[in-house]
């Protein structure tokens, strides 16, 4: 059990903060983004749903190149500022860690942003071990368009952002 330091109402302010703040780095990211080399292979006209969808199957193939691709150059991953490439190599450390996490999403719903940026929550149900119980995360991707390209700026989980805010406010 989990005992909250942080008063319920405290909680949501601090959880709030921590969405504009994320979103505020994301629209920063969106304006000096350089194209990258290879281009995400999903249409550009899939609805942002098929786009976390497709990230969900890439995420539980392991395909680490794909996934690359779907990531903005820098990306706010579950709190911490990092490249594309240490943000594969993290997920490539913990696949190794984890041989048998899996992962699926449910409950998409999508927030506007701006007109290129839009904020994607839905439930990820998480394996960790052969035969475990799936464990709910309440999860977001911000994903923008470049040049017509999705690319994903933000990964995240309101767990994880209230177990950060706690940190940083003790």
């Amino acid at each position: 059990m989990i005992v909250s330091i942080i008063g319920a109402s405290e909680n949501i302010e601090l959880t709030e903060i921590y969405s504009e703040f994320t979103e505020t780095v994301t629209v920063q990211y969106s304006k000096t983004i350089r194209v990258k080399q290879t281009q995400v292979n999903i249409k550009q006209d899939s609805s942002l749903n098929d786009i976390v969808y497709y990230w969900n199957n890439v995420v539980n193939s392991r395909d680490t190149v794909a996934l690359f691709n779907l990531y903005a150059p820098y990306v706010l991953y579950y709190g911490k500022e990092m490249s594309d490439k240490s943000c594969i190599q993290d997920k490539r450390n913990f696949y190794r860690k984890y041989p048998f996490f899996s992962q699926s999403v449910d409950n998409l719903e999508t927030v506007k942003i701006d007109e290129n940026l839009y904020k994607v929550y839905f439930d990820k149900f998480v394996k960790m071990k052969e035969g475990s119980e799936a464990k709910n995360y309440p999860s977001y991707l911000l994903i923008g368009y470049y040049e017509g390209t999705a690319y994903i700026f933000v990964e995240g989980d309101s767990i994880t952002d209230k177990n950060l805010l706690k940190k940083r406010f003790r």
